[in-house]
């Protein structure tokens, strides 16, 4: 399946920093630099929670989350980014512990177990390497064919999302604001 990115955006309200915002403005051509240190390492304090909570959301390996996502921090006038970019791919049921029911097959993708009734293993021909894998398909009418794969959660949507999107938020605010007054004092020292 193709790798797409997803653009879905967290914002941090930086509102409640108006002391702090005020104290920038009286260090004169030393804060854009600073800001910008600033912003990427609020970020990267507030990747690792992100990571846990988005693996936690969506049932799989911290690692897996890990190697899907990338990040940027940069600046220009005024505007102070940090970017998370994550492939947006979708993971292969089999990788939720499978096992094969009566009812159809039964994993724990977004960290429950459930029956995908209908469901049976197949094997997949990707390409032309002669390599395969292991899927999980539902026969999409009475008929033998056609059959469609049945995938778990996307990363990328997993983590724009719910706790881990509320998580990134949370931690970036805190983060954001004890490092700026951590670097403000530093300058003043």
């Amino acid at each position: 399946m193709a790798d797409l990115e997803q653009r879905d955006v967290i914002d941090v309200d930086l509102s409640n920093f108006e002391k702090t915002l005020d104290l920038i403005q009286t260090m004169g051509n030393k804060s854009p630099r600073m800001l910008q240190a600033t912003v990427r390492q609020a970020g990267r304090r507030a990747m690792t929670p992100w990571r846990q909570a988005t693996a936690k959301q969506a049932g799989v390996k911290a690692r897996k989350i890990q190697r899907s996502t990338k990040t940027k921090s940069y600046a220009s006038a005024g505007e102070f980014i940090y970017e998370i970019r994550v492939r947006a791919e979708w993971s292969y049921l089999t990788e939720f512990s499978p096992a094969q029911t009566d009812e159809g097959i039964e994993a724990s993708p977004w960290g429950s177990r459930q029956i995908f009734a209908g469901s049976f293993f197949g094997t997949v021909e990707a390409g032309k390497s002669d390599k395969s894998h292991l899927g999980v398909f539902i026969r999409q009418t009475e008929d033998r064919l056609p059959i469609r794969q049945l995938y778990g959660p996307n990363v990328a949507i997993e983590g724009a999302r719910g706790k881990a999107a509320d998580t990134f938020e949370k931690e970036s605010e805190e983060a954001l604001n004890a490092t700026l007054q951590q670097e403000i004092a530093q300058l003043f020292t």
